[in-house]
């Protein structure tokens, strides 16, 4: 017979031959000897470079399955949402515009801090719990969801019955969590053991059915845990996921009451926030709810939330101003491409940013926070508004709406007061930054061999240093708005929405408000309308809604008689010719 019609694939090869690499070099001699087409897949628990070093692997090809980057993931993601739809009527673009930017929303956010690689087959995964969710009856937060998939899925693959799962979930809480106590990710197999007996006897498991080798066979089978003289947590989202179930079926206890409010308090450490992201999807405890408004109520709380009125009274002295903005034509779909390209430089400049700054992980759970660096309280302020949101969006429903409001207000008024900490830097910082300025400015003129004449360049001075300061101050705000409203934006909270504005009529308020809006398809023009008149006198207000406006133009198709409006509304020159080469602050404004 011809073999060589037959490709024979070999999964999971880090296990042949009982995991044993010296028996590797018999089973592929003996495979291609009997074909000339094979395929060794192995997890990332052989690393390519092991392979590519071992006589074993010599007379094959090797390769390595890479992360999808922010453009790819989202082709793949358009391609998904295409499924299906031959032959239809062509949809509202917007539309899809609009399920491609919740899908990417949703997948950045399960992707985290690189808990699990963004393959293509993590990726379709995620894109299947997405269609999940949205036909389940239970009201899950996506982010939980999609790792308690992965969990059961993974216990599935293994063969387990189902009668016990309850077993191997309650082992594997207990577990994680002493690990979490004990600050290590892993115990001897002797101690593991022993950790099993003491569980077994204390929930009276019989041993004789559940015994260790099975235990040891089904978590290992299941790939949640790693076995070798050690035991492994095998995936940071594992453990995150079992210590916050641990803790959400004991919230009754004082101990794990004071564990999570200490938690809460120090959330900028990506595993403490991790935890609570999950415990948030797995408890709906008013207690947590509470301690997270408590929390969010103290970060800053010597701060007034920033209205963006006369508190930007000095920045605004500083824009002599409003210069014309000038578009081209605007092609939707090459416009988010360039987004994307832009958000695939600020995943590596954020990657860079984690390798750099001051290692978090090493701050204790017990560790004083009182005396925190302005870093770390601006990331645990950020990471409080994504923990007040996720609730928010997964309990829109059950939550009361006095509490409701708490929660939405806390995120708007986190957010705005932390706006309040980088303006206030920013105004007591006006000199050092002139300074700095002139001495650059003087420094090129000695490089370039010219007269320095401090009065003659006066101006340049002044012009250069007002510029800088006026787009640092830009660029605080529009991050906060865009963050906060990112984080809480949901349209089933709009009454929630409504009765913060009618409450807190502030420009501040207004521009968060606006800016949730503007992240769906339809542009409120009446709303903007009345804006553009409230906010002509401010010209910080004025930049930010403009900004916010056109924003949403290179995001998503409107009619020309919307488009022209908006152009006459803010004095907006459109050009035939594709003047903006960017969609980001930065490029539109070169």
């Amino acid at each position: 017979e011809n073999n060589d019609v037959f490709i024979i694939i070999v999964d999971d090869f880090q296990k042949s031959a009982k995991a044993n690499s010296k028996y590797w070099n018999l089973l592929t001699n003996s495979l291609s000897k009997l074909f000339h087409n094979t395929i060794l897949v192995a997890d990332n628990s052989v690393p390519l470079v092991e392979i590519s070093n071992q006589p074993v692997f010599k007379g094959y090809n090797k390769y390595e399955l890479l992360s999808l980057s922010a453009s790819q993931r989202n082709d793949l993601i358009k391609k998904w949402f295409a499924l299906g739809r031959d032959g239809e009527v062509a949809e509202d673009k917007n539309d899809i515009f609009t399920l491609c930017d919740e899908a990417n929303n949703h997948i950045n956010s399960i992707l985290g801090k690189n808990y699990i690689p963004a393959t293509p087959f993590y990726v379709l995964g995620m894109l299947q719990a997405i269609e999940t969710t949205k036909s389940s009856a239970s009201n899950y937060s996506l982010y939980g969801f999609y790792y308690e998939k992965i969990i059961n899925d993974c216990f599935e693959a293994s063969g387990t019955d189902y009668k016990d799962s309850s077993f191997y979930y309650g082992l594997l809480s207990e577990y994680c969590f002493e690990l979490f106590k004990a600050k290590t990710k892993f115990v001897l197999v002797g101690e593991f053991e022993e950790f099993y007996r003491n569980y077994c006897s204390v929930h009276a498991v019989d041993t004789k059915r559940h015994t260790f080798e099975t235990l040891t066979k089904v978590l290992g089978k299941s790939k949640l845990l790693r076995f070798d003289t050690h035991v492994h947590v095998s995936q940071k989202y594992v453990y995150y996921f079992f210590v916050a179930k641990y803790m959400a079926n004991n919230l009754e206890n004082s101990d794990i009451q004071n564990i999570v409010s200490n938690l809460i308090a120090r959330s900028f450490r990506n595993e403490y926030f991790n935890i609570l992201m999950f415990l948030t999807h797995l408890s709906k405890s008013e207690w947590v709810v509470r301690e997270l408004i408590a929390s969010a109520n103290s970060i800053f709380c010597d701060y007034k939330p920033a209205r963006l009125e006369s508190d930007l009274d000095k920045i605004n002295s500083l824009i002599t101003d409003i210069p014309q903005k000038i578009v081209g034509i605007i092609d939707v779909e090459k416009e988010r491409e360039k987004q994307l390209e832009i958000d695939e430089q600020i995943e590596k400049q954020q990657e860079e940013f984690e390798r750099d700054v001051i290692n978090y992980d090493a701050f204790d759970i017990s560790d004083d926070v009182s005396s925190l660096d302005l870093l770390a309280r601006l990331n645990l302020a950020l990471k409080t508004i994504d923990l007040l949101g996720e609730v928010a969006k997964k309990y829109w429903g059950e939550l009361k709406a006095d509490i409701k409001y708490e929660l939405v207000l806390s995120a708007y008024n986190l957010g705005l007061r932390s706006l309040s900490v980088n303006l206030d830097v920013i105004n007591r910082g006006e000199t050092e930054i002139v300074d700095y300025i002139k001495q650059q400015i003087r420094e090129k003129y000695i490089r370039e061999q010219q007269f320095w004449n401090a009065d003659l360049n006066k101006d340049t001075v002044t012009k250069v240093s007002n510029a800088f300061i006026i787009n640092l101050a830009f660029l605080a705000s529009w991050g906060a708005i865009r963050r906060v409203s990112s984080s809480v934006g949901y349209d089933k909270l709009n009454l929630t929405y409504d009765e913060i504005l009618k409450n807190h009529p502030n420009f501040s308020y207004k521009l968060i408000d606006l800016s949730i809006d503007l992240n769906y398809k339809n542009i409120p023009l009446e709303e903007v309308e009345g804006y553009e008149q409230e906010m002509k006198s401010n010209n910080m207000c004025y930049l930010l809604l403009r900004e916010l406006v056109i924003n949403h133009l290179y995001m998503f198709e409107e009619s020309y008689k919307v488009r022209d409006r908006i152009f006459q509304l803010f004095d907006i020159k459109q050009s035939q010719q594709k003047y903006i080469t960017g969609s980001s602050f930065e490029k539109r404004n070169k």
